[in-house]
C-alpha cells in the first residue's frame, strides 16, 4: 500500500512547502506498507509535492528490494507518471 502523510514542522528542520489541500506549512511522508501496516520504504519531502511526484522515489525503494505485486492507494496516485516510475514496470 502507498500512502502519504503532512505534518507541520519547524522553518530549520527541512524544506518546507504548503499541503494546498490540508493547509498545512510543513513535510510529507510518502509511505510504502505492507498489508499490515509496516514501513517498508519512507521519503520526505516539501508538502507542496504532488503525491505523484512524492512516491517515485518510495517505488524506487520496493523496486530495488524485488518487491513485486501491486500497489494500493488513494486517487491522489493515479496517472501514467506511476506507470513508469520504475523501469522494471514499463
Amino acid at each position: 500500500m502507498i500512502e502519504s502523510r503532512t505534518y507541520p514542522s519547524a522553518p530549520s528542520c527541512f524544506v518546507r512547502g504548503v499541503d494546498g489541500g490540508k493547509k498545512i506549512r510543513g513535510i510529507k511522508f510518502q509511505l510504502g506498507l505492507e498489508k499490515y501496516g509496516i514501513p517498508l520504504a519512507i521519503d520526505a519531502s516539501p508538502a507542496n509535492v504532488h503525491d505523484t511526484k512524492g512516491i517515485v522515489p518510495v517505488l524506487r525503494q520496493l523496486a530495488g528490494h524485488d518487491f513485486q505485486g501491486p500497489a494500493i492507494g488513494d486517487l491522489g496516485y493515479r496517472g501514467k507518471r506511476l506507470i513508469y516510475a520504475v523501469p522494471s514496470a514499463a
